[in-house]
């Protein structure tokens, strides 16, 4: 009994990573999604809630946005549970494929013509591409990774909440997560693929809903598969960021799907700290496998349908340091790599250290910014 269940899982799981990063083949049915709504231009007026954003201080991003003037907007890959692309305080800042959403307002559908208009084998993907529904719209269903983009980027002084750490962004979702937060390591994998068809100049990956099988033969697979994408993504010198968990577990204690990301040189690994830059009670450590932290403990950002919120998670924690690898990049381009930015991050002159980190993380410090753009100079 039990090997046939692990027959039918493998085979599951074979079927699904013969995709190979493309989509399966599902019946045609109704996009429920909201299409995306038009920026609204306005006034520059101060940000009502940015008082509240502790973390921004905390990672000296207000000292580096004088300095701070590149134009370029860095595409930034989110893939976990795609993002609210109509809230008010992140609409500006999401990557809109222009190619394929034809109207300006397109909220009567007519952009919805079943055809590739941009030749990238993917139909009507107007914002990133959705892996669980099969669709062109990586909408927030799920309600995480929003908190993410807000952090990253939210609109500075549109008049409306908060301000992100970047000014100016690109930000690509890519959903594998479903509404009720779950997901499947094959569904996972084909999102990864989607790095390698993208380019994205950065990543961060939220690894929340996901596990590898119990079952080694199965294990074994899935792992193959995810390291058949993190492979492309190597290659291209893509940087790729990571939160650590949230469930007090020491990484290096036993096997699991973020031993397997940490595996690669190109994939940096972040826990979190508090204001007091104390690792909260549930965040995951590890002196191996967790390279630096951020602030991860009640930070304020958006949430889904024009709300905002406090999180605290170790993926709250990667979204910052994200961030501040975004805003290297649009400074330094092709320039720099993936190993000069964390060598960067891992440095002394390029971040805080912190004594009470040296047991948790391999750096024994956390975000700065400002250092951080100093050491790659």
């Amino acid at each position: 009994m039990i090997k046939s269940r692990i027959c039918s899982i493998l085979l599951f799981v074979l079927i699904c990573i013969a995709c190979d990063g493309k989509r399966l083949i599902d019946p045609p049915k109704p996009n429920i999604d909201p299409t995306p709504k038009p920026v609204a231009v306005g006034e520059e007026q101060e940000d009502p809630l940015y008082a509240d954003q502790w973390n921004l201080q905390k990672v000296s991003a207000p000292r580096v946005w004088d300095q701070y003037s590149s134009s370029k907007a860095v595409k930034i890959m989110l893939i976990g549970s795609g993002i609210d692309y109509n809230h008010e305080d992140l609409r500006a800042n999401v990557h809109i494929n222009m190619k394929e959403l034809k109207e300006k307002n397109p909220h009567n559908g007519s952009s919805f013509n079943n055809k590739d208009d941009d030749g990238d084998n993917l139909v009507d993907n107007f914002v990133g591409w959705d892996y669980v529904d099969n669709d062109g719209l990586a909408y927030d269903r799920y309600g995480y990774d929003t908190y993410l983009a807000g952090v990253i980027a939210a609109t500075h002084n549109n008049g409306k909440g908060i301000k992100g750490i970047l000014k100016k962004a690109s930000i690509y979702p890519v959903r594998y997560i479903n509404t009720n937060g779950q997901s499947r390591i094959p569904t996972l994998a084909r999102a990864l693929g989607h790095i390698s068809e993208v380019k994205p100049d950065v990543v961060l990956i939220n690894l929340i809903s996901v596990q590898l099988s119990r079952f080694p033969e199965v294990s074994r697979v899935e792992t193959k598969a995810i390291e058949n994408a993190l492979n492309k993504a190597q290659k291209l010198g893509i940087p790729i960021v990571v939160g650590a968990g949230n469930i007090h577990m020491e990484l290096g204690s036993q096997e699991g799907i973020r031993k397997v990301f940490a595996a690669y040189e190109n994939v940096f690994m972040v826990t979190s700290v508090d204001k007091d830059n104390k690792k909260p009670f549930l965040a995951n450590y590890s002196y191996q496998f967790v390279h630096t932290t951020a602030p991860g403990k009640d930070v304020l950002t958006t949430a889904p349908n024009n709300t905002y919120r406090k999180v605290s998670s170790t993926n709250i924690a990667a979204a910052h340091v994200t961030a501040a690898i975004a805003m290297a990049i649009s400074e330094h381009g092709s320039e720099k790599t993936y190993e000069d930015y964390f060598a960067a991050l891992l440095s002394s002159k390029g971040s805080t250290e912190v004594e009470d980190l040296n047991n948790y993380v391999a750096g024994g410090n956390t975000l700065s910014i400002e250092k951080f753009l100093q050491a790659l100079k």
